[in-house]
């Protein structure tokens, strides 16, 4: 139960559509979602969504001095922008999985080899590619573009979900 002292406040992550990404190898036809956007740490994406994406994040300040971050949950997240003391991740949850690549469409996704690790993407140069599987085993492609460090902690990306 919360004490009379106990302050509760929830900072919601923002979106932002951007106009950037490198795609071509897929026909129009069977892309079924395309966006640009950025996304904050602590941050969650579901990349099925018919309606494009969806994305959540929240950090929970409990005003006793131990601020905890928390994840929105459902299983329908894909991944979660993940900060470390080291660097700025994307991390895989619920069975979807990344790839980094060189070539661009789904002949390159098909060709890799998926890991449910997370990975660095702070340190990799704007415009790396990643191929990804989501927890719906739909698959999709990313161009990572700009990462920005503390205290915002942002990567900006664009992906299609084939």
């Amino acid at each position: 139960m919360f004490g009379p002292s106990t302050q509760i406040a929830a900072a919601f992550c923002t979106l932002t559509l951007l106009p950037f990404g490198r795609f071509g190898s897929a026909s129009d036809a069977s892309v079924a979602s395309r966006r640009t956007i950025r996304v904050l740490g602590h941050c969650s994406l579901d990349l099925d969504r018919n309606d494009g994406f969806e994305m959540e994040c929240m950090d929970v300040l409990d005003g006793n001095g131990t601020e905890r971050i928390g994840y929105p949950g459902g299983r329908g997240v894909d991944f979660q922008v993940k900060e470390r003391q080291n660097g700025i991740y994307l991390r895989p949850v619920h069975g979807a999985t990344l790839s980094p690549v060189r070539g661009i469409g789904p002949s390159a996704c098909e060709a890799t080899q998926y890991s449910k690790q997370p990975v660095r993407i702070d340190t990799m140069p704007v415009g790396s590619l990643m191929c990804f599987r989501t927890s719906e085993k739909r698959y999709g492609q990313m161009t990572i573009g700009k990462v920005v460090g503390p205290p915002t902690n942002a990567v900006e990306l664009s992906y299609e979900v084939w």
